[in-house]
């Protein structure tokens, strides 16, 4: 969403042609090049990436097309070892490259990679970056895992939420039962959350790729997999965004953009103790209307009863905004015209 969002707007902000390289057969059209993944690679023993092999791939394709001359290149990832063709692109083209990281790579605490493995990562992400005229990634946190990061010319670029799609009008807080909405990957169980929606007599709505371990039951709704605009559309029928924390001071998650903008009271159910900064914390310490609590049913249950009794503080709209792609996407437009002003 975050590349797609980039092809379909930069040119509205930079004189510019785009063209794209994906493994999305089905976004294939004029200037959106549809390369299948059907290399191998003895590496992909060692590092399981897709880009291991989709690098070859994307290799084949380029030594046989004569529409494709990149001034620029972004190389967005995971999968992260297609970061490799920076050469190659700098070599037949000349092309200044810019690396996006939507998640650190060989120094990403969720993966909890053995020794060897985090070793032989780090090898190549540091040969990548080395390579590269500019890095971006969604967050200070994850910059900071990042190697060459602030040796580079670099950005933090948040996802943001898709302010072309409109939204419908937002519930009034004080109808009841309270209505609560999961939208996206789960991270843990939902079981104390689920006996102290019970207790509350509160109605939770899921949707999400998760939805096949989520039970409809009287207080549960399991919705599916929802396009972006339909998971919009029922975030407007909702007055809670629930979200799911672990204690990973760099994981973030897009979904609190959403919530952001449609104004919801939204419930941070922290798993694990976590450190006093986050990505999440930074995210949400300048808006109002938003209630942390840790994973156990009684926990979940005070917040919920203090969110009852919670009177809804409007937010600044030009806070809202700061967070839209568009705004966003601003600062990639300037990272872009730094990097072609040095020529």
């Amino acid at each position: 969403m975050r590349a797609s969002y980039w092809y379909e707007n930069l040119e509205s902000v930079l004189d510019c042609k785009l063209s794209v390289i994906t493994n999305e057969k089905n976004a294939e059209n004029d200037n959106i090049y549809y390369v299948n993944n059907n290399k191998t690679s003895f590496l992909s023993k060692l590092i399981h990436d897709k880009g291991v092999a989709w690098k070859k791939s994307i290799f084949y394709f380029l030594q046989g097309n004569n529409k494709i001359y990149p001034d620029l290149v972004i190389i967005t990832g995971g999968p992260f070892m297609h970061f490799g063709l920076s050469d190659f692109f700098r070599r037949k083209y000349n092309s200044k490259i810019i690396l996006d990281y939507r998640d650190p790579f060989s120094n990403n605490p969720i993966f909890q990679n053995s020794r060897i493995k985090k070793m032989i990562k780090s090898f190549f992400e540091r040969k990548f970056n080395s390579k590269a005229d500019a890095i971006i990634t969604v967050n200070k946190y994850c910059a900071k895992l990042i190697p060459h990061f602030y040796n580079k010319k670099n950005a933090i670029i948040q996802n943001g939420y898709d302010e072309s799609v409109e939204l419908s009008c937002i519930n009034n807080i004080d109808k009841l039962p309270l209505k609560i909405i999961y939208a996206g990957k789960l991270y843990f169980s939902l079981d104390n959350i689920a006996h102290a929606i019970r207790n509350e007599e509160c109605v939770l709505t899921y949707m999400g790729a998760d939805y096949k371990n989520v039970n409809s039951t009287n207080s549960i709704k399991n919705k599916g997999l929802l396009s972006y605009k339909d998971t919009l559309e029922q975030m407007q029928e909702h007055h809670i965004g629930l979200i799911q924390s672990t204690a990973y001071k760099h994981q973030s998650t897009t979904k609190v953009f959403d919530y952001i903008r449609s104004k919801l009271i939204i419930l941070v159910v922290l798993n694990k103790k976590s450190d006093s900064e986050s990505s999440l914390k930074d995210e949400l310490k300048s808006f109002p209307n938003v209630f942390w609590c840790n994973n156990n049913a009684n926990s979940i249950s005070n917040q919920i009863q203090k969110i009852k009794q919670h009177k809804y503080i409007e937010i600044d709209n030009k806070l809202v905004e700061k967070y839209s792609r568009r705004n966003q996407m601003i600062i990639l437009k300037e990272l872009i015209e730094k990097l072609i002003d040095e020529n």
